[in-house]
């Protein structure tokens, strides 16, 4: 027994590799999801599981390593491994924290630090595990995977995107309030992708179906300064800042919301619905600032807009009293464009448009671009948007 998915990068451990005779008298067995999902379950404070036999090759020194477990609870959960002999050889140690929505929705935490024994050398290894749990249940955590990295690149394997799962609970084609996902011949996806002008290559999902983990290449990540709360559809930024990134926002429903905490700067946002509400919608007190430095950027669907926003039917375009938003265009480029389908409706019948409260007004307003015969384009008239 052993790993079986091995690349250049990393090494990953699968529950169903481990070493069933020695886990399963020290309290760890195989237990499985709806799909046949295979992980490691029954743990409880004090219980121990093992690999054997793992060749890491690929992967000294080791510089990460990623959990994917499930956690539906708030008890702490410590993992200590150690190499070839139980108690003794310390890889590392490390905290699983995130609570998960059940024991059928794996969360992927990666570590930088906690690292002990970095080398370990070539050869067949074998691994133990220590859980020492907070909580008093006799199903603290299972973990479906372990990967060791030789990179601090945050890179996905083709084995992870094939396998990824979306559980039943959020699959909805009926409450609009809600993204959207149903598998269909169209692949219509919902997700907030948060992608690099300067790198096509490094698209990181916030939250995302199968089709746009698969599409975008990328899991749903952890990314500092950037959080999606699924119960309250509410999109987080805090305090984030780098002018190259900027969101690819698609089929959340009518209820999102991007919340402002703090100072943000990015490049750009993106909304669009594709028969789907999506509003663009700023809440919170804080603030956010796209293209600072005014220079040209086309982003999705070749939009030079920073801000911009594109429904099928009528849309909102909504800047709470207390939130403020500052997009800057290049040139003659308009900074804000809201852009509408179904046969080219008038302004006050394709949008809603809320963010003039008092003392918060624009320097400009929205005149019509024209589009094509079936959409309807308006414009900013001005280089820089600002509502205060």
């Amino acid at each position: 027994m052993g790993t079986l998915v091995v690349n250049a990068a990393n090494i990953t451990l699968k529950a169903r590799d481990y070493d069933g005779d020695y886990s399963v008298t020290n309290g760890v067995g195989l237990t499985y999801d709806s799909d046949k999902t295979a992980k490691l379950g029954t743990i409880a404070n004090g219980d121990k599981a093992k690999f054997k036999n793992v060749s890491f090759g690929n992967v000294d020194p080791i510089k990460a390593i990623s959990f994917k477990y499930s956690k539906p609870n708030s008890d702490s959960v410590r993992v200590t491994m150690y190499l070839d002999k139980e108690g003794e050889n310390k890889i590392g140690e490390w905290s699983l924290s995130h609570k998960t929505s059940s024991f059928s929705d794996p969360y992927k935490e990666k570590f930088f630090s906690g690292i002990e024994k970095a080398s370990v050398g070539s050869g067949k290894h074998d691994i133990y595990l220590k859980f020492t749990c907070g909580g008093t249940a006799e199903d603290e955590v299972n973990i479906y995977s372990i990967s060791f990295f030789s990179t601090t690149e945050d890179e996905d394997t083709e084995e992870d995107l094939n396998t990824a799962t979306w559980e039943d609970q959020y699959k909805n084609d009926t409450n609009k309030n809600k993204p959207y996902y149903r598998a269909n011949i169209y692949k219509r996806s919902s997700y907030v992708i948060l992608s690099d002008a300067l790198d096509a290559y490094s698209n990181k999902t916030i939250f995302g179906d199968p089709y746009a983990i698969m599409g975008y290449k990328s899991l749903v990540k952890q990314v500092p300064g950037i959080s999606y709360n699924y119960a309250d559809n509410t999109l987080t930024l805090n305090n984030f800042d780098s002018e190259n990134k900027y969101l690819d926002i698609r089929n959340m429903g009518k209820a999102f919301k991007i919340k402002l905490v703090g100072k943000n700067n990015l490049k750009a946002i993106y909304v669009s619905g594709a028969n789907w509400p999506t509003p663009l919608h700023f809440t919170g007190s804080g603030s956010v600032v796209l293209n600072a430095s005014k220079s040209y950027f086309v982003g999705p669907g070749l939009n030079t807009a920073v801000l911009y926003l594109d429904g099928w039917h009528k849309e909102s375009f909504i800047i709470d009293k207390k939130a403020k938003v500052t997009a800057y265009g290049y040139k003659k480029n308009s900074p804000v464009v809201l852009s509408y389908g179904e046969g080219r409706p008038a302004l006050k019948k394709a949008v809603k448009i809320s963010f003039s409260k008092k003392g918060s007004k624009l320097d400009g307003k929205f005149v019509d671009g024209k589009g094509d015969r079936i959409r309807s384009r308006y414009y900013y008239n001005k280089k820089t948007f600002k509502k205060k």
